[in-house]
């Protein structure tokens, strides 16, 4: 079973970050162009990246959300938590 991430309040975080758009922390300037995403979980070892619209190319496809990428990978999760 992966390991994730148990620290207090973690059920709120997540349902907080689920609604935010990796745009939108592109647009506030909380994130840049290029920065690099890796998974929490250490079984997955894909890296993706943040682009110009905000949204993440991993292995040449772009995905819309954190979940979305997660999806792609196999890993069936909470993208923000993976």
């Amino acid at each position: 079973m992966p390991t994730r991430y148990s620290g207090v309040g973690s059920e709120t975080r997540s349902r907080t970050c689920s609604r935010i758009k990796l745009s939108e922390l592109l647009d506030a300037g909380l994130i840049s162009a290029g920065t690099v995403l890796t998974p929490a979980w250490e079984e997955y070892g894909q890296v993706g990246f943040v682009d110009d619209q905000g949204r993440i190319r991993l292995d040449e496809q772009l995905h819309d959300t954190p979940s979305g990428a997660a999806n792609a990978v196999g890993a069936g999760a909470n993208g923000w938590t993976f």
